[in-house]
């Protein structure tokens, strides 16, 4: 991830931020601010901030990265809207990462296998690496 992208979610969203983030390719940078404001989303009806879930990203040895949820806010707080607004922002995140290309960002990236680890890259990129 580019430098600017590092200050970028460093100031926007510190309560997700980990320096692993910073091994994200360029293109998902979209991806997980999209990411970030919709778990922000999670705080609307709350009149004092709050941190709903911690959040922990793993890449596989094979490639592609996935997002991890815990909740911090005990569950009978929670809404049966708010569950499902986490579940489903994981799923479009987790699904997003394995279509849209690292350089570029374009949603129609496919898995290149070889060489290890996988890379998701559009047609235009796909013999980048």
């Amino acid at each position: 991830m580019n430098q600017e992208s590092v200050a970028f979610f460093r100031s926007e969203y510190p309560q997700w931020w980990h320096p692993k983030l910073e091994e994200f390719p360029d293109g998902w940078t979209d991806l997980l601010a999209e990411f970030f404001h919709a778990l922000d989303r999670l705080n609307s009806p709350v009149s004092q901030q709050r941190v709903w879930v911690s959040v922990y990203f793993e890449q596989s040895e094979i490639g592609p990265w996935k997002a991890y949820i815990a909740p911090e806010v005990r569950m009978k707080d929670w809404t049966d809207g708010d569950v499902l607004h986490l579940i489903r922002t994981v799923e479009v995140f987790n699904g997003g990462m394995s279509h849209t290309c690292e350089i570029c960002g374009v949603f129609n990236g496919w898995p290149r296998l070889q060489p290890k680890p996988e890379r998701i890259l559009c047609e235009e990129h796909r013999h980048a690496y």
